[in-house]
This record gives C-alpha cells, sequence and structure tokens, in this order.
C-alpha cells in the first residue's frame, strides 16, 4: 500500500514538474495570454446609425469566429456585444456595463464620431485599449489619449473628392454649407473650406442636433442665388426633410452631401421618394477588402460588405495580435503596429489615426434609382 501511494506521488510531481517547466520556457507575452481575450464591441443596432453598427458588427463576428476557429492562435476571443441604440447616453452605460459587469480586455467600437467621443474618454481613464473603426478622434500631438486609436482616415483625406467636386463643377462661385454640431461633420466642412482656399464664397449655417431646422427658409434665403452649390453636413434622417424643401421650392442648386449614402430614409424598403436624391453628389470610402474576404463576408451573411467593415475586421485582429504579443491591456504594440490588413496598410500616427496612403474615399451620383460611382 506505502509503495502505491509513493509510486502515485511521484507521478503526480513529474506531470506538475512538467507543466511548469513548459510555462517557464513560453515568451513572457504568450504566458499572460492562456486565458481568452474579452473583447467588448459598442455599436449602434438600433437607430439611426444602425446601417453602419450592423455592417461593422457582423465583420468583427466574422474576425471574430476566424480566430476562434483557428487551431493555431493560441488565445481566443470571448466577444460581448451591446447596443448603443444610437444615443449617446447608451454609449456611455454600455461602455460601464462591458467594463464593471463583463470585465473587458478591450474594446472594438464605438461607429461614428459622436458616439466615438463619448467612449473615447471613459475608455482612456478604465486603460482599456479601444479601437474605432469609423470614428473621427479629436487629437492633437500634445494631447493624445494613449488607449484610443481610430481607423477612420482624419476628415481633410475623407472628403476631400466631394470637396473637390464642389470646385469642379462649372459656374459654381457660392456655397450654402449647412453644418450639425456633430464632430465628424463639422470636421468634414473644416476640411473642405481648406481644399476650397478662399476660392468660394461661404455662407455657414449651423445647426444643432437638438434642433427641427427650417430647411424652407434656410433654403429660400441662400439658395436661390444663382451660381450656388448647396454643401449638406447634417445628420442623417435629415436629408428627407432637406431635400423634400428644395424640391417643394423648386431650388436648382446643386447638392453635394455628407453621409447621405448612410441615411436610412433612402435604403431598400423604405417609402420615402427616391427621386429626390436625382443629382445630388456623395462620398464614400474605396471599397475596401480582398475578393476573398467579400467572398467570406457574403457566403456568412448573404450581403456584401460595407465600406467600414474592413476596417472592423482589421481592428479584431489589431487587438488580438497585440494581446499575444504584449499582453492584455496594452497599449503599445497597438500604437507600434505596422502590417497590411484588410483595409488597407495598418500603421497609426502620432494623433493614434491610421495613416492615409493614397486616396482613400471616391464620388457617387444617384442616378436611376442607385448610387453610381463617379469615374474621375
Amino acid at each position: 500500500m506505502k509503495l502505491n501511494l509513493s509510486f502515485f506521488f511521484w507521478v503526480k510531481l513529474s506531470i506538475f514538474s512538467v507543466i511548469c517547466l513548459s510555462l517557464m520556457t513560453l515568451p513572457p507575452a504568450q504566458a499572460q495570454t492562456a486565458q481568452p481575450l474579452k473583447l467588448g464591441a459598442i455599436f449602434s443596432l438600433t437607430g439611426f446609425g444602425a446601417k453602419g453598427g450592423i455592417g461593422e458588427l457582423r465583420a468583427v463576428q466574422m474576425a471574430v469566429d476566424e480566430i476562434n476557429n483557428d487551431n493555431n492562435t493560441p488565445q481566443k476571443i470571448i466577444l460581448v456585444v451591446e447596443d448603443n441604440q444610437s444615443d449617446l447616453k447608451a454609449s456611455v452605460s454600455a461602455f460601464k456595463k462591458l467594463v464593471e459587469l463583463d470585465r473587458i480586455d478591450a474594446l472594438v467600437g464605438p461607429n461614428w464620431s459622436e458616439f466615438t467621443e463619448v467612449v473615447a474618454p471613459l475608455a482612456e481613464r478604465a486603460k482599456i485599449p479601444m479601437i474605432t473603426p469609423s470614428g473621427v478622434l479629436k487629437t492633437s500631438t500634445k494631447n493624445i489619449r494613449q488607449y484610443v486609436f481610430s481607423l477612420m482616415q482624419p476628415a481633410l483625406e475623407t472628403n476631400r473628392p466631394l470637396a473637390e467636386a464642389v470646385l469642379a463643377t462649372p459656374g459654381i462661385t457660392d456655397v450654402l454649407a449647412l453644418v450639425h454640431d456633430n464632430v465628424y461633420l463639422e470636421n468634414c466642412f473644416v476640411a473642405s473650406k481648406e481644399i476650397w482656399n478662399g476660392k468660394l464664397k461661404i455662407s455657414e449655417v449651423r445647426i444643432s442636433s437638438s434642433e427641427s431646422p427650417d430647411y424652407r427658409s434656410i433654403l429660400l434665403r441662400g439658395a436661390r442665388k444663382p451660381g450656388t452649390a448647396i454643401f449638406a453636413s447634417v445628420l442623417t434622417g435629415q436629408y428627407a426633410a432637406l431635400l423634400k424643401a428644395r424640391q417643394q421650392l423648386g431650388i436648382t442648386a446643386p447638392v453635394f452631401a455628407v453621409d447621405i449614402i448612410y441615411d436610412g430614409a433612402f435604403q431598400a424598403g423604405s417609402s420615402f421618394d427616391k427621386e429626390l436624391l436625382n443629382g445630388v453628389i456623395a462620398t464614400d470610402f474605396k471599397t475596401l477588402g480582398s475578393e476573398d474576404f467579400h467572398n467570406r463576408f457574403f457566403a456568412k451573411f448573404k450581403e456584401s460588405p460595407l465600406n467600414y467593415a474592413a476596417k472592423a475586421y482589421d481592428a479584431v485582429q489589431i487587438l488580438m495580435q497585440a494581446s499575444i504579443t504584449c499582453g492584455k491591456r496594452n497599449y503599445e504594440c497597438i500604437r507600434d503596429f505596422d502590417r497590411m490588413g484588410e483595409s488597407g496598410h495598418l500603421k497609426f500616427g502620432v494623433d493614434h489615426v491610421v495613416v492615409s496612403e493614397g486616396r482613400v474615399a471616391d464620388n457617387y451620383v444617384f442616378k436611376a434609382n442607385a448610387w453610381e460611382r463617379v469615374q474621375e
């Protein structure tokens, strides 16, 4: 009996020693990543931002599934999703829930700038690495949030084609600019003015997100002069009222519209008169992602990915690789990330915004009930 106990004791001791030795020989970062990465995701799944949020979340889910099904990946992901309902307060509540109850290690999202700006300072204080696929950051080299990163190029690059289209339209001398008090929309207008560089006379109408503007009055005052273009940098959900007022007043000034492609009022199945869009010029990202990426996305969701999807997919890949290399909740491997992804070259500048390489957006014109890319 004593012999048997002694035998089992030495067997257990040997097994324990082998396990300890194997852990000791692992690189420090890999030793720390034995537990899954708990990844939080905040997206607009309902409300006016749902068209962007749902598409980005699907790309996130695809990336997570591919990582978890890869036997060569030393770490897996537990994904916890929150719907911010396209609401600022709900975005804050969603983040607090993910941190305090779910104990996430990193965050992907939110989509769009207004939600990003309320979540970013919370992520910084909580020291949670965060990558937004489609949110513009208010950053400067003097006040960089260490833990917060954006795959959305600066407005100067994303809005350049639209601003240049205004300049290139024959006979345009004046611009009536309608601008909502939203970080991204304001940045688009500021960037456009920089591109116009004093070549056009600009009349600005600032709109509060809390008000329902009287577009009839605004257009009567500023859009009837010959040679005037309407530059609309307004919230999605506002374009229907703007274009309807333009039609009712018989105003023919051309419309150059930021983000109108994502306005749910004009999506398939909506009852709104899409003829109001005829001739409207819009801009959107160049189609991103390899043919294989698009095929995998379509096979999984039975639809083609929106252009932000590749960025959302890449955000997960960056956070995963950073966790494996540097350990959880470490921003340094994100800051120093430098490789190609589905959305292009993944490298962040000193402001933690992805570095732009070449033209990042295309113009579209609405013709025959569909958006048609403008050939340069």
